[in-house]
């Protein structure tokens, strides 16, 4: 006879899980936010959040958090409510795709916004500063080859067996694209927002953003290598513990089923 755990689950685990992303958007990181904004370790957290559980319920806990936390103590500064709301948001979701294989989806969503970025007020005079993320665009076009996306994929996956040789490498390529993913979401609505609604001039604009061309890839490079040893410390308790985490509603049915010993361990 089987036992099934509440479909209520997934949901404790998104606000709990929530709650740890809003408190590490009070904690700043780095300066490097454009127009006075700061960057906190919500960024690297909302990474994990997507990890831990997946493209939906990951997403969903980061904008709750990054919400509530905005609304509390506005960690973006002059990059108002909608950023610092969105771009963790876009993190969660792409270390969520990569862990499930939706990689479709995530190439979709970063083609979009480079090309937002590339038809904005900027797009042309800033071209230098997406250097890095262009990259990133060709390196998630390559992970568009099944074999390749599955072999990473199955890699990191939070159970006994899995590739211990291929998951570091595994962890540390999609905990760098998450985090681009982040920024070029950011970036690009920084662009428009700074633009249109506060009325920035092209030229500013420019100069802002070329004068860290080669400095932000030294914060990503930095959280990116944070984010790995986070997410492998977490990947093994979570071995070892035998925690099952839903990564969406579709992907759940499985995890929501009890063994005998979960029953009888409470």
């Amino acid at each position: 006879m089987g036992f099934r755990r509440s479909s209520a689950y997934p949901w404790a685990l998104t606000g709990i899980v929530g709650a740890f992303h809003l408190i590490l958007t009070f904690i700043p990181f780095s300066i490097l936010g454009m127009g006075g904004g700061v960057l906190t370790w919500g960024m690297i957290s909302a990474a994990l959040v997507g990890f831990l559980l997946g493209p939906f319920y990951g997403t969903i806990a980061v904008l709750m958090g990054s919400f509530i936390g905005t609304g509390i103590f506005n960690p973006g500064g002059i990059l108002g409510p909608i950023i610092p709301v969105l771009a963790p948001a876009a993190g969660a979701f792409a270390a969520g795709a990569l862990r499930t294989g939706r990689v479709r989806e995530l190439f979709i969503v970063f083609l979009i916004a480079t090309v937002g970025y590339l038809i904005g007020p900027i797009g042309i005079p800033a071209f230098t500063f997406i250097w890095l993320h262009l990259i990133t665009l060709v390196i998630i076009t390559i992970l568009l080859i099944p074999k390749l996306m599955n072999s990473l994929k199955d890699a990191i996956t939070f159970e006994k067996g899995r590739n211990l040789k291929l998951m570091p490498v595994a962890i540390l390529l999609f905990s760098f694209i998450a985090l681009m993913t982040d920024h070029m979401i950011g970036t690009t609505a920084g662009v428009f927002y700074f633009h249109y609604v506060l009325a920035w001039d092209v030229p500013t604009l420019v100069g802002i953003w070329l004068s860290i061309t080669f400095v932000y890839p030294v914060e990503r490079l930095l959280a990116t290598a944070i984010l790995t040893s986070v997410v492998i410390a977490a990947g093994e308790a979570i071995v070892q513990t035998g925690l099952e985490l839903p990564v969406s509603p579709w992907d759940s049915r499985e995890q929501l089923e009890l063994t005998l010993d979960e029953v009888e361990n409470g």
